[in-house]
């Protein structure tokens, strides 16, 4: 990022602040904000629409243009430090509220931008534009599950251990009661006698192994170590074959994605720690036969984004609409005992609508979509969970 580049666009964002004009920086600006490797030459910034008067009034007229109004967006032209800033806006709109409005930090500084996924979902986005980010976006994916590996490969045996107990012991339980581990998954894949069956962030293994017992033939792909030595010790102990790839989904050897697969699984707790869908869902599109089915489960985002419950009360704690990555703790941490430094992982939440324009953008032909209420009393009436079943054709 260009110094003096950057100088300017935190010295705008001042001026803007000061005359209380509500911004948010936009275009190429936007996304070099966003750490997309962008050189601009110029600034671009959207202010509210009632706004843009009082803002043409900050800068000298030697430098600036006058205001050019046209059928839906307004906006003016200046200079500061020798760089263009294009100022615009559009009526009847509020920047304050815009969902795609993110805040970032650069240099230890907070600025408004637009969020690099609206430019993904514009239709108008530029071919070349679209590129960038979604490279951008692939090299931070790989990066944040280096990350994530690392965490899940680090105390995940252990906490299996404490939560489930032994392999021998949960082998006992799956040749006992094979449904146990499977929920209504059983119901959403039917017949499984002969069915070749792949669970894609299968962690520890017990529904893949429950879905061989009854007679499928079933891999898992997982980035951890550590689940993949529970999940085989626990197959060693039932006498139960199990394919397990420890893998970056993203990065499946060619061997795998060769339409071999009557059904993918995933379920609970899976989508956010993917930074662009559409990857994950042409990777699943490649695993499928044709006719083959997805099944995913997932927990649902309005209770994942924006209802916080205690008992009965509920709150609205979190904006549904949210672009960010946050770190969180592990999921398996709950069950470990240890009380030293809390284990990580980055994770990003996604709206119901994306998840499902994700899936039909990679030519899976949604069969059906079901969301399915919290089993608490007291959280009765919202939605926990939902299930997509898509095929493809």
């Amino acid at each position: 990022m260009n110094p003096m580049w950057y100088q300017t666009v935190n010295q705008l964002k001042t001026l803007l602040m000061n005359a209380n004009i509500t911004y948010c920086f936009d275009q190429d600006t936007a996304l070099a904000l966003q750490n997309v490797p962008l050189q601009p030459s110029c600034i671009d910034v959207m202010i509210q629409w009632d706004q843009l008067e009082l803002a043409h009034t900050l800068f000298i007229d030697e430098e600036k243009t006058s205001i050019i109004k046209q059928a839906m967006k307004g906006f003016f032209t200046t200079r500061l430090n020798g760089i263009e800033c294009h100022i615009h806006c559009l009526y009847q709109s509020v920047v304050a509220t815009d969902p795609d409005r993110l805040q970032v930090e650069q240099a230890g500084e907070a600025f408004y931008v637009k969020s690099l996924y609206s430019f993904l979902n514009q239709k108008q986005t530029k071919s070349k534009m679209r590129q960038v980010i979604i490279e951008h976006l692939d090299k931070e994916q790989h990066r944040i599950n280096e990350h994530n590996r690392s965490i899940w490969s680090e105390s995940a045996y252990d906490a299996w251990i404490q939560r489930f107990g032994a392999p021998e012991k949960v082998a006992d339980n799956i040749h006992q009661n094979p449904y146990r581990f499977l929920g209504s998954l059983i119901e959403d894949i039917g017949v499984l006698s002969g069915k070749k069956v792949i669970n894609l962030l299968g962690s520890n293994g017990l529904k893949a192994l429950s879905l061989v017992a009854l007679g499928a033939e079933a891999t898992v792909v997982d980035i951890s170590e550590d689940n993949a030595r529970y999940a085989r010790e626990v197959a060693a102990s039932a006498h139960l074959k199990l394919n397990y790839i420890v893998s970056d989904v993203l990065e499946l050897p060619e061997e795998q994605l060769t339409g071999s697969y009557d059904v993918v699984v995933m379920e609970r707790g899976i989508l956010h720690y993917f930074l662009y869908l559409n990857p994950l869902f042409a990777v699943i599109r490649q695993l499928l036969k044709p006719g083959g089915i997805l099944v995913l489960q997932e927990f649902h985002p309005v209770s994942v984004k924006l209802i916080t419950s205690k008992g009965k009360k509920h709150k609205v704690t979190g904006n549904y609409f949210d672009h960010s990555m946050k770190r969180v703790p592990v999921a398996f941490s709950k069950h470990l005992q240890s009380a030293g430094q809390p284990l990580e992982v980055y994770e990003k939440n996604w709206t119901f609508g994306e998840i499902l324009t994700a899936i039909a953008e990679e030519e899976l032909i949604i069969k059906r979509v079901e969301e399915k209420p919290n089993i608490k009393i007291s959280d009765s009436g919202l939605p926990k969970t939902f299930t997509v079943i898509a095929e493809k054709r």
